[in-house]
């Protein structure tokens, strides 16, 4: 999971892009994620999902590891190793990157997927509230870890 953030007129704003997900009946608003390719490492592919799906090109010590990987469902998954699980990773993005257009901001440079299997339709960010308040968990989950991050983050 990768996470673009930013701090906007004094509020956090969060990434969020459309998908189509035809489990969840078509459309619908979530963090950027995916799997990482054999061999390649959770932040090596947490830059991969961010270049595929936001066209943002960034380095990896621009990464910010929000917490330890989880376990996406302990009912269901073993997760073997500390490597193992869903893996979360934030990445801030100046505010002169972004432009407002009517209650969300933009990327100022267009984003597009390089990945037609990805079935991006929209990306935008949003104050971190509604993020919380749409149906996909691991949005919920990534910015519950964002938050945290930044609250022991020092001044």
């Amino acid at each position: 999971m990768i996470l673009p953030y930013c701090a906007l007129e004094g509020e956090l704003h969060v990434g969020v892009i459309r998908q189509d997900r035809f489990n969840c009946g078509g459309p619908v608003w979530n963090v950027s994620r995916g799997f990482r390719d054999s061999g390649e490492q959770a932040r090596v592919g947490a830059l991969r999902e961010l270049s595929e799906e936001w066209g943002l090109e960034i380095t990896e010590d621009s990464l910010v590891q929000l917490g330890p990987p989880a376990n996406p469902n302990s009912a269901f998954f073993t997760t073997l190793g500390p490597d193992a699980g869903v893996h979360f990773y934030g990445v801030e993005l100046p505010p002169e990157s972004l432009v407002r257009t009517g209650n969300h901001y933009r990327l100022k440079s267009a984003a597009s997927s390089t990945d037609s299997a990805e079935q991006i339709s929209d990306w935008r960010f949003i104050h971190w509230t509604e993020a919380t308040q749409l149906a996909d968990m691991f949005t919920s989950a990534a910015v519950a870890r964002l938050l945290a991050h930044l609250r022991q983050a020092p001044p």
